[in-house]
């Protein structure tokens, strides 16, 4: 129903239908069909429109709202406000034959509703009391658009949780690829979006409850964004990781001809037994404990980055388990098979226990080094050094065990002859095919020679004491550790 006042330059039509079509590209044939309705008032006089009843509809699909707009003509401000009621995404997708997005998870897209209120000026648009809900995630918060035609962005968003892993692709079994060509294949794209980046204003703080995400899983999130000038900033905390802490901080800058990233991560007090069963589908090792990073490179490669990667790492866990390899039981062996024996059958679990478990490192141009790694637990002490090659992806690192007792704590029984002496275990190779070796047979010669000089210096100290002419006792003593 149109109604019309000329004189005072107002206009009015109630109940507005249009039936709309879209169809193109991705769509079907058949197209996307839609029916809009409103109630339209326009002022020309004072510049006035107002929209009621508007409603959006398309199957169960249902946005309504309502619009007021101010000073149309010259600079216009809207606002008002909009629904969109709750439906299932996915049930309308299949309603028009839509492709839908190959999900882990077929349930989701199950539920979507959404609110919020909107003002708008020539160089600004705030959307304000934002409510969403996704499926069982709900969100909330307030985004504003300052200068469209060259904007800046700026949010507050508080979201209550999500798994993200039941929105991505499902998992596919695919071929085995060689370790090395698949590196070299995915290391040469670049990863960072330079030109976006150097044009992005950005200013925003996302606060997340609960978040699952390559089954990794952490709570009490805050994460603060800043970007202006090609410089991209990044704060985040959570403050329950693994009953633990995680915090970091991270600096991207596009601004020259290659970026520059700086990543300072830090980590306290986490069970990494669990975080690492997530992380790799494998149990592997547990202790409590932490690490910390500080990190520096330039590129804008996956291996650009190895290349020029620079910093340190810390770590250090305590009262835990390196599992799948039972160092007592390895070294037993060994000594039985050089021994012509043939290993005894142990129940005892494949893993090396530790009380402490430390080490440091310095990365320099992809190289990294560790000359203090530390082990102890109530029969072992392990020494650790040697070097990682992050760009060639490959190790050479010496392991030393040394066994401080053979009657307490796991497997120290039956390793006399080695109490003392230090086993050097020999890990080398490309991370895909990597070897060890233990010279047991030189371990146990010089076991052999340690307890021979430790019988003559008591000989020499007790039976020929007093049997020697004075000096001859001491010279002897220095002939031995000649010998030895």
């Amino acid at each position: 129903r149109l109604m019309a006042d000329p004189a005072q330059g107002s206009f009015s039509m109630e109940a507005l239908e249009l039936l709309l079509k879209v169809s193109g590209e991705g769509l079907p044939k058949a197209g996307v069909k839609a029916k809009l309705s409103a109630d339209l008032y326009l002022n020309q006089a004072q510049d006035l429109l107002e929209v009621k009843n508007l409603l959006l509809s398309s199957e169960d699909l249902r946005l309504s709202g309502a619009i007021n707009g101010q000073a149309i003509s010259s600079a216009p401000r809207f606002d008002g406000q909009l629904k969109l009621a709750q439906f299932s995404p996915r049930n309308w997708m299949q309603k028009f034959d839509l492709p839908l997005p190959q999900t882990a998870d077929p349930s989701v897209l199950g539920k979507l509703a959404m609110a919020l209120v909107f003002e708008t000026q020539p160089q600004r648009i705030d959307l304000k009391n934002f409510e969403m809900q996704l499926d069982e995630s709900q969100i909330k918060g307030d985004f504003t658009l300052i200068d469209p035609a060259s904007p800046a962005y700026r949010f507050h968003l508080d979201l209550d949780k999500i798994d993200v892993d039941r929105y991505l692709p499902p998992a596919v079994d695919k071929p085995e690829k060689k370790p090395v060509a698949s590196s070299k294949d995915s290391g040469d794209k670049p990863l960072f979006p330079v030109e976006l980046l150097r044009k992005l204003k950005l200013d925003g703080t996302l606060r997340v409850g609960s978040i699952k995400a390559n089954n990794i899983q952490a709570e009490a999130i805050k994460v603060v964004i800043k970007s202006k000038g090609g410089q991209l900033h990044i704060d985040q905390q959570v403050g329950r990781f693994y009953n633990g802490q995680l915090k970091g901080v991270l600096d991207l800058n596009v601004k020259g001809k290659q970026p520059t990233l700086k990543i300072k991560q830090s980590a306290s007090k986490i069970q990494a037994g669990p975080l690492v069963k997530d992380l790799t589908g494998q149990d592997r090792f547990d202790g409590v404990g932490g690490f910390s990073a500080n990190l520096s490179s330039r590129g804008q490669t996956l291996t650009q980055l190895k290349r020029g990667l620079n910093g340190n790492l810390k770590m250090e866990f305590l009262n835990g388990a390196v599992k799948g390899v039972n160092l007592a039981k390895m070294l037993r062996d060994a000594k039985a098979r050089l021994s012509g024996k043939k290993p005894t059958n142990s129940v005892e679990p494949e893993q090396t226990d530790f009380s402490e478990l430390t080490a440091s490192a310095v990365i320099r141009n992809g190289l990294l080094t560790n000359k203090d790694l530390l082990a102890k637990s109530p029969f072992l002490r392990v020494n650790g050094s040697g070097r990682v090659d992050l760009v060639g992806e490959s190790l050479d690192y010496v392991v030393r065990p040394v066994i401080v007792s053979t009657t307490k704590g796991q497997g120290g029984e039956g390793l006399d002859d080695l109490k003392g002496i230090p086993v050097p275990v020999h890990l080398k190779g490309p991370w895909s095919k990597l070897d060890w070796n233990i010279d047991l047979g030189k371990v146990l010669a010089e076991s052999q020679k340690a307890k021979l000089k430790e019988t003559l210096n008591k000989k020499l100290d007790g039976q020929l004491k007093d049997k020697l002419p004075g000096g001859l006792q001491d010279k002897l003593k220095g002939g031995l550790k000649g010998l030895f």
